[in-house]
């Protein structure tokens, strides 16, 4: 039996957990690199449905590999060897992100287009039952992105960047009045130099996540430029309503302040020295974290935890305001 909800091709704020129209909006988020090999996006209908159809085997093949069926990857294989080169590289980009970057969702979805035009069209994409249940969870070898706190403790707090706002700036920074700490993630994949850091932007003492920006120390390159952004907010990550504030901030910051951006590639440098060398002794650290991420917390605790009311303050519940 399958879950089924169609969705527009927008954004919807705060849906729980992973439903329906999670899957679609996750769908169309990863389908991102193919849907924009042109600028412009889709051509028509039959376009927007084809790639959200090699969209589904992107997702799909790599999960199935892992369990030792390559009956898909077979059939993306060619493609990537005939299709063209922006093509091509769209695909390679979402097959690499299953594994990496989307690869704690461990659900077989497939997204379909209904409707008659673009401006009608929806994504409906159904996530298969027998994937829904964790137990067991068949792992895609696959990247996480930890905080930079998890090795160097101690460094992350002497370099911790904070943006205080006073009263006045308030209004003209679209940020509300307070101290914002910027806590930044690496990948702590051995075999990836994807040269980003991700940056929480955390508002007070309970760290209530403001925004989720994704920052790479160089320009993206063709074709990856046409989907692809140095300085962008992650989507698939908190964002809150002051976001696109926290973005503007940072992406001044860091095109002018020298010092960041230095900072910043010398924390890469640690941790990819750290995570590429299973020898060093920090590294025993990412090793203990791999085995707790892998045990998953109880349905009651996960529940309990959502349904509560966020330590922040706002008021609202946990799942609808700062989820890690």
């Amino acid at each position: 039996m399958a879950r089924t909800t169609p969705l527009l091709f927008s954004r919807e704020s705060e849906s729980d957990s992973w439903t329906s129209s999670k899957f679609s909006e996750l769908m169309i988020e990863f389908a991102h690199p193919l849907l924009y090999v042109d600028p412009t996006g889709p051509t028509d209908i039959d376009d927007l449905r084809t790639s959200m159809q090699l969209a589904s085997l992107c997702w799909n093949a790599p999960m199935a590999e892992v369990k030792g069926d390559r009956s898909l990857m077979q059939h993306l294989e060619p493609m990537l060897k005939t299709a063209p080169a922006p093509i091509a590289a769209a695909l390679r980009t979402m097959i690499t992100a299953r594994m990496t970057r989307f690869a704690s969702v461990p659900f077989k979805i497939i997204a379909e287009v209904t409707g008659s035009s673009l401006d009608e069209a929806r994504c409906q994409a159904t996530a298969y039952s027998d994937e829904l249940n964790p137990e067991p969870r068949v792992p895609i070898a696959a990247t996480r992105i930890e905080f930079f706190s998890l090795l160097f403790p101690n460094l992350a707090q002497r370099e911790q960047e904070v943006w205080t706002i006073a009263p006045h700036e308030a209004t003209a920074s679209g940020l509300s009045a307070g101290s914002y700490t910027l806590r930044e993630r690496y990948c702590a994949d051995p075999g990836c130099d994807c040269q980003r850091v991700m940056i929480y932007v955390e508002r007070g003492a309970d760290r209530c996540i403001v925004a989720t920006i994704g920052y790479g120390f160089d320009s993206p390159k063709p074709p990856y430029d046409a989907f692809e952004r140095q300085i962008e907010l992650d989507w698939l990550n908190p964002q809150s309503d002051q976001a696109d504030a926290a973005l503007a901030r940072f992406t001044q910051q860091v095109t002018s302040d020298d010092a960041l951006r230095t900072r910043l590639k010398r924390h890469y440098s640690l941790w990819k020295e750290v995570v590429d060398n299973r020898k060093h002794p920090l590294h025993v650290r990412l090793r203990k974290r791999r085995v707790q991420s892998a045990q998953p917390a109880s349905e009651t605790q996960a529940t309990n935890r959502a349904n509560a009311t966020c330590a922040c303050g706002s008021g609202r519940k946990y799942k609808h305001c700062c989820r890690p």
